[in-house]
């Protein structure tokens, strides 16, 4: 991992979304692949109720030209059907699960009772109600199989669509996050930043910017802050000196004014002692000097 709190979240962040992307295909694949050839199943488990009619109608008709084996053949055809693969592809292996105990259930009424009934009815003579009521229960028991493998297809698809929600729920929520989390951290800070920055350029240095944290943003607030502090003494500083030379200056201008405005005097007045001695007092006062004795 990076040695960067900012980048570490950011990181953390797009991995979270990658990692539910990951998930929900993941997901969505295996659902998919699970409910594959369900609607063929489906289908193919209804056709056997329309099966089991067109066989009892067969029976109950004189063909034109009567054919013993024709009915083993329609009756063998109709239980490989019935075991076939569109059927058998979406049977759970487990023996104790609701689909495959129904799917037995349905071989054993063909075989135990259906088809022997079949077999041994004459053809061509009329349907008996035994056959009609064990057909009926035959096929009340094909309509629970087809019941069984629908809710079995809605439950993966609504599995799907839950999955599906979740993971768009869980990015947009990861998406938010960073967004607050990037404004908070980011975002303000720099904006403090900038405000210090320019505070700075207006020669204003008791704006701070007060990061807390360990990244990175917050050691530049601290830096800043640090640096406005130092440039505050710096510059007081500056201007204590500016000053005091100001004031320097000031004074031996006055100083040389003085002396300038004495020494015409004495050039007028040719008095030596009367005309210094207003011009040493003043010097006195204003460089802090003397007494000065001539």
């Amino acid at each position: 991992m990076v040695k960067s709190p900012l980048v570490n979240r950011i990181i953390l962040a797009v991995s979270a979304i990658v990692l539910t992307s990951i998930v929900s295909m993941s997901a969505t694949l295996a659902i998919s692949k699970s409910i594959e050839g369900s609607a063929t199943a489906i289908n193919a488990a209804g056709a056997l109720r329309m099966g089991v009619n067109q066989l009892l109608t067969r029976l109950s008709v004189l063909p034109a030209r009567p054919d013993a084996s024709q009915n083993a053949i329609l009756f063998s055809a109709y239980e490989n059907q019935l075991s076939g693969r569109a059927i058998t592809s979406l049977i759970p292996a487990g023996s104790e699960h609701p689909l495959t105990q129904q799917h037995r259930l349905i071989i054993e009424l063909w075989k135990t009772n259906l088809l022997p009934m079949m077999e041994a009815h004459p053809q061509g003579s009329q349907i008996t109600a035994q056959m009609i009521a064990e057909a009926d229960r035959f096929t009340e028991e094909v309509n629970k199989l087809v019941l069984m493998l629908e809710e079995r297809t809605e439950a993966r698809i609504d599995l799907l669509h839950l999955i599906q929600i979740t993971s768009l729920v869980f990015s947009v929520l990861i998406v938010v996050a960073l967004f607050l989390d990037l404004k908070n951290r980011v975002l303000r800070p720099l904006r403090k930043l900038v405000r210090v920055a320019s505070a700075v350029g207006d020669q204003d240095f008791t704006q701070q910017a007060n990061l807390k944290g360990s990244d990175e943003l917050a050691q530049l607030g601290q830096a800043f802050d640090q640096m406005t502090s130092e440039l505050a003494l710096t510059y007081q500083e500056l201007e204590d000196r500016a000053r005091e030379k100001t004031e320097e200056l000031e004074v031996s201008h006055t100083a040389l004014q003085v002396m300038h405005a004495t020494s015409r005097n004495l050039f007028a007045n040719h008095d030596l002692c009367s005309g210094s001695i207003p011009m040493l007092q003043e010097l006195e006062k204003l460089l802090r000097i003397g007494p000065i004795k001539l």
